[in-house]
């Protein structure tokens, strides 16, 4: 996780133009690394449907979090729908923030471990 916080820290602060990073944790058979970008534009509006989605994912969030023992830890988790085209797709992802703090003054994201992410 240090690695990955080290890594989005660094793109910020030299791109003058982005202030988060994503890091995607997808697995890919082949051992290509998948092509990222944002989608400007399209349906991003809030529906029920969308709604849905977004209740489903804090669902299966919560869900894992608690079963492994984390839910006392972790501060806050908001769960995020943002457009994203992945290799010429254009789609949506679900962001799941999970963040560490203690006083809310100050906040990291928390390193939720590996294998719980990839359960």
């Amino acid at each position: 996780w240090d690695l990955l916080g080290d890594a989005a820290t660094k793109i910020v602060n030299e791109s003058g133009s982005l202030n988060r990073v994503c890091v995607s944790l997808l697995h890919n058979k082949a051992g290509d690394a998948p092509s990222f970008s944002v989608s400007p534009g399209g349906p991003h509006t809030c529906t029920s449907d969308r709604f849905d989605v977004l209740r489903e994912a804090d669902a299966i969030a919560t869900q894992k979090l608690t079963d492994a023992g984390l839910m006392r830890k972790i501060w806050q988790c908001p769960v995020a729908m943002a457009p994203l085209t992945l290799n010429g797709e254009q789609g949506e992802v679900i962001i799941l923030r999970p963040v560490d703090s203690t006083e809310a003054m100050t906040a990291s994201f928390y390193r939720v471990p590996f294998e719980i992410c990839d359960a």
